[in-house]
């Protein structure tokens, strides 16, 4: 080694000595020492660390384990706060347990050794809820996508439009379909959404585009005019029939009927509805049932590069790269913007740019009815970005100030209003109204608001100049990142990843309760967004280093250990004839409760114990890796439809219930039963839209649109024309087509006491089975019939379809397009709510509106065996029929035979109620915080509220979420 860097072998003088070999090389040593200690050390101090931070990690840790113990002793909700943190000397509430002596008190720390304490602190949960990238919405629904790049639409959904393979209508996001075979989207994530009337579209990762919904026009751009789809399927790419053969899709914009891209060409594809030349391929009126270029040659739009566009109900705009706008279609109100009134243009012309628009910047351009607004910024000023409309003006949407309609561009008013100083950052146009972001990140305005278009909280016929949208209620102190918006619906996506409509709403387009449009903005509820809530729990340990004569902290490691756990919501409850209750939660799994003595809960517990808090169903089996899309109760048996679109049972199946070609219960789920290639099934090569089951019988609706059966078929309930000689079936059976239900489909089916209700495509309603007390309601009676019969549409039903359905034990119940119920069969216990029992009806009668549902629409109702429940207009429910356990809610056992409103006071006060679900003798409700609720019979724990079995309650009750079991770090 040299000391001064120069040699390491010769011998040294030292201020003219000569030192001895043995004195160099014991020097050399020495040098060798002190750098071994030096490193010692610094390795020591490294190590020392280490074990430091690995002790603050076992504190930390130890806090999790204590936030485990204290989570499954709420329930899962946390108890303490910040103010009063979960620590080693405190109980799960944070409340101090033990007065700590000194900072070395064994009893306030994890560990004492010498100089050294360990301890932890964990205080309140951060909560994070699962987000939206972008919202879209329309007359009739709304469409999301999440930040996991997954769709989920909500609203009306007749023709399927929500895509989630059934034709039910909900207030509450389902997602569309990418989990079963039959979906184009399957295994897909979804980067854009756009929405039509009754058509729904998206741009997947594969960069194609899968349309859903109604294809009367062509609109899902699948070659050929159909009926509808109920799932994703992707629009033709078909080489010499699309236009797009070869191309990638960018951007995606629906309105009406038609719908049109970007694609990676920067040229612009269109398709469907064309009686005004709205696709553009100059071939009006002739509709496009594949996607077709739109026409450019001799146009103003040829050669150019597309960046942007919007498609409204009869116009279409772009935006090219050099800052011009080309629209075609009708020109009726002027808003081709030409400078010309009438006609139409099945290919592009120029917007006029020679007035308020010359010399800016096009930024964006959004389409309404019959009016087009674009954002425009300009080149050399102090305001930047303003709006610019043209076209209709009749309710001031072009927000000018008047009502006067113009042909060429104008400037929207800015002066003396809201919008005064501020640039616009988005725009949407509307039916008559028309809505954009500021530069405050704020909402503001104009035009027509008869459906709470402008959102102000305000009922008025709307304003001719900007307002602003209100911020008093769910988008208090938060910034709005982008809004979508067509005719009178409004969605925006705040700075809280949320998602939050108004406007029209009368099929909970808004994501709020159905039925009462919104005056101001409402959260869209994400009861049916997986994931639910996540409160992450962050344990902080610390170890500190103590002066052994005054105790005081020398020096503290802190080390983070996160805990998460999810906060499950509730999606769907079912509860039927028997005495257990099943339920999915927000992570798309099955839960049940209540009686188990046939295995009916599905938890495989050999030893058949009724579960008086929910449990989870089994998945180590056929359900494995499966989510749950819906889910039905029978007398002793349950039946799920599972993400691949298949059914699978479990429980008593002494006559077949559970489909699965036996007669042996089953604690856990087993697969109905669909043949092989060789000896095929009903159901093989079928996938199932939903489910419903009753007794010892279930019913199915698949992709076919024909009804199955399975089951015990004592009075002809399976409908298969078979002899009602009380035999059954263990595997499914075709319900007959041959007489009433020729040529029509199936959308809804429900299961009574040994019969069986539908609702076909031509919008009545039609029955099989027992007929014993009038329960067919085909006027005739008693008797049974094997094969589906029409219920009576004259006298109450006259003129009406029926758009929901629900089976009692011995009676039938229906909701019609006027918004009222009607009910008939049995009626000794008020069954009917019409005001007149003990008579019963063999044909529907009006349930009775001139009491407690005086005023209100009813939005969806279910049947129990005895009783019935509905959600009315005003988001409460309202229950008629028997009551001798309390299952009308209303605080008493007194039957009654029209409508009573259901206990508000208590744990239902300020809720409104997302869904109803009556049971043989109970009920439940699922409440707008995802929570559910129920009341009634409780002999089997089948409220799920951990309370004596014996205990039930003629007032609504908490039911306990299910068992957090699982947490991650």
């Amino acid at each position: 080694m040299n000391l001064e860097g120069n040699e390491t072998t010769s011998p040294r003088r030292l201020s003219g000595f000569a030192l001895p070999t043995i004195l160099i090389a014991s020097i050399i040593m020495l040098t060798v020492l002190l750098a071994a200690v030096t490193s010692t050390s610094s390795v020591r101090a490294a190590l020392t660390a280490q074990y430091y931070n690995q002790l603050s990690q076992n504190a930390g840790e130890s806090g999790n384990a204590f936030a485990k113990y204290c989570l499954s002793q709420n329930n899962g909700i946390p108890q303490w706060t910040d103010e009063k943190p979960l620590m080693p000397n405190t109980d799960c509430s944070g409340n101090v347990t033990h007065a700590c002596s000194g900072s070395t008190d064994p009893l306030c720390a994890v560990m004492v050794s010498g100089n050294t304490m360990t301890t932890f602190s964990i205080g309140a949960s951060q909560v994070a809820l699962s987000g939206w990238r972008q919202v879209a919405t329309s007359v009739n629904h709304s469409c999301g996508i999440t930040y996991e790049s997954l769709a989920y639409c909500w609203g009306n959904n007749n023709y399927g439009i929500l895509g989630d393979g059934t034709n039910s209508s909900t207030n509450v996001p389902v997602p569309v379909n990418t989990t079963s075979g039959d979906s184009d989207l399957y295994g897909r994530t979804i980067k854009s959404v756009a929405v039509g009337q009754s058509h729904s579209c998206a741009i997947a990762d594969d960069s194609i585009v899968y349309c859903w919904g109604y294809n009367g026009e062509g609109q899902l751009g699948r070659t050929t005019a159909s009926q509808y789809n109920n799932l994703p399927k992707a629009v033709s790419m078909v080489n010499g029939t699309s236009d797009l053969y070869g191309k990638k899709v960018r951007q995606i914009s629906a309105a009406f009927n038609n719908t049109c891209v970007i694609a990676d060409d920067s040229q612009v594809y269109c398709w469907g509805y064309n009686n005004l030349g709205q696709v553009g391929n100059n071939d009006e009126p002739n509709d496009a049932y594949a996607p077709k270029a739109v026409y450019t040659t001799g146009t103003p739009m040829s050669g150019k590069k597309i960046v942007s566009i919007s498609t409204g109900d009869f116009v279409t705009c772009a935006i090219s790269a050099d800052n011009l706008i080309f629209c075609w279609g009708t020109n009726g109100a002027g808003q081709l913007g030409i400078g010309s009134w009438g006609g139409t243009s099945d290919i592009p012309v120029a917007v006029n740019m020679a007035g308020v628009l010359a010399g800016k910047t096009i930024k964006a351009v959004s389409v309404g009815e019959m009016h087009v607004c674009a954002l425009a910024a300009d080149r050399v000023g102090a305001l930047g970005t303003q709006v610019y409309c043209w076209g209709n003006n009749t309710d001031g949407q072009l927000g000018d100030g008047s009502d006067t309609s113009s042909n060429v561009p104008v400037a929207v008013l800015t002066a003396g209003t809201p919008l005064a100083g501020k640039d616009i950052v988005s725009i949407s146009a509307g039916e008559a109204s028309t809505c954009a972001v500021a530069s405050d990140s704020q909402v503001y305005c104009w035009g027509l608001n008869t459906s709470g278009e402008l959102g102000t909280g305000v009922a008025n016929s709307g304003s001719w100049t900007a307002l602003a949208v209100s911020t008093t209620g769910v988008l208090d102190n938060k910034f709005v990142m982008s809004i979508e918006g067509n005719l009178r619906t409004r969605c925006v996506v705040a700075s809280d990843s949320q998602a939050y409509c108004w406007g029209y709403n009368n099929l909970g387009q808004t994501g709020g309760t159905a039925g009462s449009n919104s005056l101001s903005p409402v959260a869209v509820n994400t009861v049916g967004v997986p994931g639910g809530k996540v409160n992450e729990i962050t344990s902080i340990g610390t170890t500190n280093l103590l002066r052994e004569s005054n105790g005081e902290t020398w020096r503290k490691f802190t080390r983070k250990s996160r805990l998460s756990r999810s906060e499950y919501i509730w999606k769907q409850v079912a509860s039927g004839s028997g005495y257990h209750t099943c339920a999915i939660a927000s992570d798309s799994k099955a839960y049940c409760w209540g009686n188990n003595d046939d295995g009916q809960l599905g938890d495989n517990d050999a030893t058949y114990v009724n579960k008086l808090t929910p449990v989870p169903v089994d998945t180590s089996g056929v359900l494995r890796g499966k989510a749950i899309k819906s889910i039905t109760t029978g007398y002793d048996h349950t039946c799920v439809i599972a993400s691949d679109s298949k059914a699978y049972c479990w429980g008593g199946n002494s006559n077949g219930a559970l489909g699965n070609n036996s007669t042996a219960e089953s604690r856990v789920p087993v697969a109905v039963y669909t043949g092989t290639a060789g000896s095929p099934g009903a159901l093989y090569g079928k996938t199932l839209v939903s489910i419903a089951a009753f007794i010892e019988t279930t019913c199915a609706i698949a992709s076919d649109s024909k009804a199955y059966c399975w089951g015990y078929d004592s009075s002809g309930q399976l409908g298969n024309s078979a002899p009602n000689d009380g035999s059954y079936s263990s595997v499914p059976v075709a319900v007959d087509t041959s007489v009433a239900l020729s040529g029509k489909g199936v959308v809804a089916i429900s299961e009574g006491s040994e019969w069986t209700l539908a609702i076909a495509t031509d919008g009545n309603a039609y029955s099989w089975g027992n007929n014993g007390s009038g329960e067919l309601g085909n006027s005739l009676g008693p008797t049974d019939s094997n094969v589906p019969v029409q219920v009576t549409n004259t006298g109450a039903l006259s003129g009406k379809s029926v758009l929901s359905i629900d089976a009692g034990g011995h009676f039938g119940c229906a909701i019609a397009s006027d918004s009222n119920a009607y009910c008939w069969g049995i009626n000794a216990e008020g069954h009917l709510g019409d005001n007149n029992s003990p008579t019963q009806r063999s044909f529907p009668v009006a349930v009775y509106t001139s009491g407690a549902l005086s005023g209100k629409k009813i939005l969806s109702i279910s049947s129990a065996y005895n009783h019935s429940c509905v959600i009315a207009s005003d988001s409460k429910i309202y229950c008629w029929g028997s009551n001798d356990s309390g299952q009308l809610g209303d605080s008493t056992t007194t039957d009654n035979d029209e409508a009573v409103a259901v206990v508000t006071t208590g744990v239902l006060s300020g809720l409104n109620i997302n869904s109803v679900i009556a049971g043989n003798y109970f009920n439940y409700v699922i409440g707008s915080n995802g929570k559910a609720y129920s009341w009634g019979q409780n002999s089997y724990g089948q409220l799920g509220n951990d309370a004596i079995p014996a205990s039930g309650s003629s007032v609504p009750v908490d039911t306990f979420a299910p068992n957090y079991a699982e947490y991650s770090f």
